[in-house]
């Protein structure tokens, strides 16, 4: 049941144009791997066990570099070498720090990010949008809205 919901997730981001970028597909695709080696594999498989989640200094560094980066095609393995840790180890340890998966963690930071730049009126939506990163304004106006509860226009309209 897990498989199948993990597999049409990913279908459905490809389906869709992966409108966010690849960093959805690549946690998709981490958490199958995970999943199946765990109970699927004949041999036992040992992950280093994390407590904790990251350290401030790495939360801070991976902060940093998704901030520099928020216009970018962000990708999960390039936030894992930010901090040294391969893929599954760093998913995890990141959703154990903030409470959510990079992806969500990217998106949040895209739309305060958008928000700031539609505030200012030398910004069109579009810009906002490209601006932060979303591939289409379709997408970006779909986020914002599930994120902050208005479109981004009425948002605009209702500073």
């Amino acid at each position: 049941m897990q498989i199948t919901r993990l597999m049409e997730s990913l279908r459905a981001d490809i389906a869709a144009g992966s409108p966010g970028g690849s960093l959805f597909g690549e946690s998709i695709s981490v958490a199958l791997s995970a999943y199946v080696a765990q109970h699927y594999s004949t041999r036992e498989t040992k992950l280093e066990a994390y407590r904790g989640g990251l350290s401030r200094t790495h939360l801070k560094q991976v902060f940093e570099y998704i901030d520099a980066h928020l216009g970018d095609n962000l990708e999960l393995e390039m936030l894992a070498k930010v901090v040294g840790l391969n893929l599954c180890h760093f998913a995890k340890a990141f959703k154990q720090s903030t409470g959510e998966t990079p992806h969500q963690c990217v998106l949040h930071k895209r739309i305060e990010r958008a928000r700031e730049f539609l505030r200012d009126r030398g910004f069109s939506v579009l810009e906002a949008s490209a601006r932060t990163g979303f591939v289409d304004q379709s997408h970006f106006s779909k986020v914002f809205r599930r994120i902050v509860g208005v479109a981004p226009s009425d948002y605009r309209s209702g500073d």
